[in-house]
């Protein structure tokens, strides 16, 4: 998955302020950008977002984020977290250690 439009103007600015954070290479905001990602209560495209630019900031916080969002299965992003974490996995085995 490449991305979800997002269901509200208000959503969409948080997506690109989310995006932002990630081109600025604020690593420091990848934290703030895990918890967003696992914060069901925000729509799927904004979590997708803040977990892509926190893998992007912070791999080893970004992919313990990806493992817990596929765990859940009461996450409407686990499927995709899943195929992405396999994906991560098989390009990149050493992230194993992560875990």
């Amino acid at each position: 998955m490449l991305h979800r439009a997002s269901a509200t103007p208000r959503e969409s600015r948080h997506e690109m302020a989310v995006a932002l954070l990630g081109k600025m290479g604020r690593s420091d905001a990848a934290p703030v950008l895990a918890e967003i990602a696992r914060d069901v209560s925000h729509g799927d495209s904004l979590r997708w977002q803040a977990l892509r630019e926190c893998l992007g900031l912070d791999t080893r916080t970004g992919f313990w984020t990806l493992t817990a969002i596929a765990s859940s299965v009461e996450d409407g992003l686990a499927i995709p977290a899943g195929e992405l974490r396999a994906q991560l996995l098989e390009a990149h085995p050493q992230l194993a250690e992560v875990e």
